[in-house]
């Protein structure tokens, strides 16, 4: 694989949208042709919920240099038909319109994760070959995967506040041209996705805020300030409820209930409380000892030099701020919270699962339903199968772990405590697993590895009920991994390889601590794929410009949309070294051809 020039990435020119500030829409060159080849004792106090409402290298030479760099090590990443034949999507034609649970939209990824049970599943078969159309916001980090209008028009995205300030942002997605776009939000918001409901309404987290906006033009319909503890982290987004309630984790583990129409407080759970549990110990980022070129690169992303700034975020966004919660909360169609943080010491961590009751009464509660302990924390968002019978995540230490939840509810897994559950399986393997695992409807389960020890950049696992089937197994070419969790259709994985030159000492590459991706010594090379989802083979490739602690999405017409973070590109440890760009891609199916009105 090649370098691609960065030249190839080539401005058509200005454009200015609705009153909007400028963006840099950029269509890519021709060059890049595709390449062929997530209670007995407890049920009794469940209600039934049933009422689903419709509104729902240069080496630095000096070893100290060397040392230096070593000390940002938060701030990586820690984290449709067949297409043989396709034609330009026109106002509005859906290839992949997909039956959510409401108030979601019938839509394709209308929700973090692909929707609210996090499944990073999208019950479409797409076209297998792509080639880069055009690429905007490029000093805009996007830290969690955009999401799409109901008809496919538009594309949602959060990112930091780049060169203009702006923060949420409405692209159109055949153009790249900017729809709106609000700037006051604080950098935060990055942690969170925007969620799309089915009338037009969408939401957003920033710290302990929540935000619902029109998708027309961005305006403001409530605004909700949770009470919070003050305490490190991000709130890390939210999901829409069967009843119509956004529920959402502030960073110190309470969870809360919110009327989906005025933001009304309904309920709330203190987790840390209800259950004992401890925050992990935080990794300070002392980004004030970071080379004077990497805090620079920092800065264009994140859209800030100052170094608080700097350190809350880049600890916030990789999972080392020592917060209570850290990921997204998992809901499903049966009206269950899953969530996943603080533990019984700061070693550990805890997936916890919570109960709604009478949303279907107007007079909801959350209840805690029962925990179940991990050896080491995570940085995995909780996923559920078959509609919340089963979920499945993975812990500090690279286990995965599944369990039934609905013997959970009726405590007749092998733990007699009514209040904890027991793995129905585990699967250890040598590497860390640094994002939200993916699930089909068959029970497979897809995921991604790094770290020092792993054998393979990602894995397909098939659930068999007391164990846990090892489909596949896969590495590519030396030094790739992942720098994206995998999304998985009907017929393809999407993901993006980041191959790392890594930097050596003693003959030995040199990871940061907790870092899953070993610390580059020379410019990054990355490519869009597509995996056959029964071997784990590459079945397309195409380079991209920059690495990604997000996903690579199917829109609702047919394209790929990948949103970029640069982290791995901050790290490189030679100077002379391209900036970093961050910001979002369209790759539209090969020989469709590309609109520009």
């Amino acid at each position: 694989m090649s370098t691609p020039s960065a030249d190839l990435f080539t401005e058509p020119g200005l454009r200015k949208v609705e009153k909007v500030p400028r963006l840099e829409a950029l269509s890519l060159s021709p060059l890049f042709g595709a390449a062929p080849g997530g209670v007995g004792g407890k049920d009794a106090k469940r209600a039934t919920e049933s009422a689903h409402r419709t509104s729902a290298s240069l080496i630095a030479a000096p070893l100290r240099s060397v040392l230096q760099v070593l000390c940002i090590g938060m701030a990586c990443t820690a984290a449709c038909q067949d297409g043989s034949t396709v034609t330009p999507p026109t106002p509005r034609s859906l290839l992949c319109r997909i039956d959510q649970p409401p108030p979601y939209a019938d839509s394709s990824y209308v929700s973090n994760h692909a929707d609210a049970e996090n499944t990073n599943y999208v019950a479409c078969r797409g076209p297998l070959s792509f080639e880069p159309d055009w690429y905007v916001l490029r000093t805009h980090l996007a830290a969690q995967p955009n999401t799409f209008s109901i008809d496919g028009g538009v594309t949602y995205v959060t990112t930091t506040p780049g060169s203009d300030g702006s923060t949420v942002h409405a692209v159109e997605t055949q153009t790249g041209r900017t729809k709106w776009q609000r700037s006051d939000f604080t950098l935060a918001v990055a942690a969170s996705s925007v969620e799309v409901a089915h009338d037009g309404l969408l939401y957003v987290s920033d710290r302990a805020t929540v935000s619902c906006l029109r998708d027309v033009d961005g305006a403001l319909v409530w605004s909700a300030t949770l009470p919070d503890k003050e305490e490190p982290g991000l709130t890390y987004g939210l999901k829409l409820t069967p009843g119509d309630h956004v529920v959402t984790q502030v960073s110190n583990g309470t969870v809360y209930l919110l009327d989906r129409f005025n933001g009304a407080i309904e309920a709330m759970l203190d987790v840390a409380a209800r259950t004992g549990y401890v925050p992990p110990a935080p990794q300070p980022v002392p980004v004030s000892l970071m080379p004077p070129f990497m805090r620079s690169r920092f800065a264009l992303l994140l859209g800030t030099d100052d170094p608080d700034a700097l350190e809350e975020l880049i600890a916030g966004l990789f999972g080392a701020s020592g917060a209570f919660a850290d990921n997204t909360v998992c809901v499903t169609r049966r009206g269950q919270v899953f969530t996943v943080g603080g533990g019984p010491t700061p070693e550990t961590g805890a997936l916890v699962a919570i109960d709604i009751l009478g949303e279907d009464e107007h007079s909801p509660s959350l209840e805690l339903a029962w925990t179940a302990e991990l050896r080491s924390g995570s940085a995995s968002s909780v996923v559920a199968l078959n509609g919340g019978e089963r979920v499945v995540l993975a812990d500090g230490a690279g286990t995965i772990h599944l369990y039934d939840a609905e013997a959970c509810n009726r405590n007749v897994d092998t733990d007699p405590d009514p209040t904890a559950c027991h793995p129905a399986w585990t699967f250890e393997q040598p590497g860390t697993v640094p994002g939200a695992l993916s699930v089909d409807p068959r029970g497979h389960i897809y995921f991604i590895v790094g770290g020092k020890g792993r054998r393979a950049a990602a894995y397909g696992l098939e659930d068999r009920g007391d164990r846990a089937e090892l489909l596949w197994e896969r590495r590519y070419d030396e030094g790739e991994q992942f720098s994206t969790v995998l999304t998985v259709t009907e017929n393809a994985i999407y993901g993006l390889l980041t191959r790392v030159e890594p930097l050596e000492v003693l003959g030995r590459p040199v990871y940061l601590p907790g870092i899953p991706m070993p610390l580059p010594a020379a410019p990054i090379l990355n490519r869009a794929v597509a995996l056959d989802p029964e071997t784990g083979e590459i079945v397309w490739s195409v380079p991209a410009p920059n690495s990604s602690i997000t996903e690579l999405i199917p829109s609702p017409t047919g394209d790929l949309f990948l949103t970029m973070a640069g982290g791995a590109e901050i790290l490189v440890a030679d100077p002379e070294a391209p900036d970093p760009q961050a910001g979002l891609m369209r790759l539209r199916p090969a020989g469709v051809v590309a609109r520009t009105e």
